[in-house]
């Protein structure tokens, strides 16, 4: 078998992959809200897992914890985001630190659980139910800033399902800049 090589890849490549989850987990949120009453079966569950998954990478990604080289988090936000300050990197973390705190009921540990290989605690997950509109509303803090300290936008307003949703932007994948000389934000 042969060795992976490690790249160098761009700041913008990251945040493009970091604008990716955030898009996904918006556009499963979105399809669950909207078919909630009317798809119970496999379709349902393939959305729900995809939500989880992105929503379990992105509180990892926000809370940095558990940080290992080639990780894209908030322990590093200089690999990403040259304009970001400490505090502002430690506000993100502190947005989510609920979430992924290490206690085995915290949401990125039982996200982690449901959808690793087949084990019992597994079966027991299946049958969770997971309130999604919930768990968006708790790191849309943390969503809606990044995009601006970040990705240099501001998200358009639109209402998804039965939450209301000021951070979804409706654009398709674009090329980023990044404007290292732009003022700093207090927030």
């Amino acid at each position: 078998m042969s060795e992976i090589k490690p790249t160098t890849v761009s700041a913008i490549d990251l945040l493009k992959m970091v604008e990716y989850e955030i898009s996904m987990l918006r556009f499963c949120l979105g399809w669950l809200e909207k078919h909630q009453s009317n798809c119970v079966g496999d379709e349902r569950k393939v959305y729900l897992e995809c939500f989880l998954l992105h929503y379990r990478n992105l509180i990892r990604f926000f809370s940095g914890n558990q940080h290992k080289k080639g990780d894209v988090s908030m322990e590093h936000p200089e690999a990403f985001c040259g304009t970001l300050s400490i505090g502002q990197a430690q506000w993100y973390k502190d947005q989510v630190q609920s979430l992924d705190n290490g206690d085995a009921d915290c949401e990125h540990k039982l996200i982690s659980k449901l959808l690793q290989h087949c084990t019992e605690e597994r079966v027991v997950l299946i049958g969770k139910s997971w309130p999604v509109s919930e768990m968006y509303k708790s790191i849309e803090p943390a969503l809606k800033r990044f995009e601006e300290d970040c990705l240099n936008r501001r998200s358009t307003k639109f209402a998804i399902g039965t939450i209301s949703n000021d951070t979804v932007t409706r654009s398709p994948m674009r090329q980023l800049g990044m404007n290292s000389k732009a003022p700093m934000r207090d927030h």
